[in-house]
């Protein structure tokens, strides 16, 4: 069955060449036309945002088994994650939990209680 769909597809685009001219598939544009302009850089979050947004998002935990996902969501090396952190817990939005080499970091926000 799937030698059969292959060859139809193989078929149809034989017959669909031969059909197509030989001038390019792409016109340039018309005279006068309005030239596409540049967009602005991205808005993005501060660090500390993003790295709650990507807390919130893991179920408000941040251990072994979550902190690759909450780097990679929030785009922060390990040491700033690290100097946000510290900042969190200096204002008590953090608590700590777990077993020893299974500790886990919670973050207290609106969204995570």
């Amino acid at each position: 069955m799937i030698v059969r769909a292959v060859a139809l597809v193989v078929a149809g685009g034989v017959a669909l060449s031969a059909c197509s001219r030989s001038s390019p598939l792409v016109s340039p544009a018309p005279q006068g036309a309005a030239q596409p302009q540049p967009v602005g850089a991205p808005v993005t979050a501060p660090p500390r945002d993003r790295l709650v947004a990507a807390l919130e998002s893991e179920g408000c935990l941040f251990s072994r088994e979550t902190s690759g996902a909450v780097l990679l969501r929030a785009n922060l090396t390990q040491a700033e994650a690290a100097r946000i952190l510290g900042e969190l817990d200096a204002e008590g939005r953090l608590e700590a939990g777990g077993t020893e080499g299974a500790e886990t970091i919670r973050l207290l926000s609106a969204n995570c209680i």
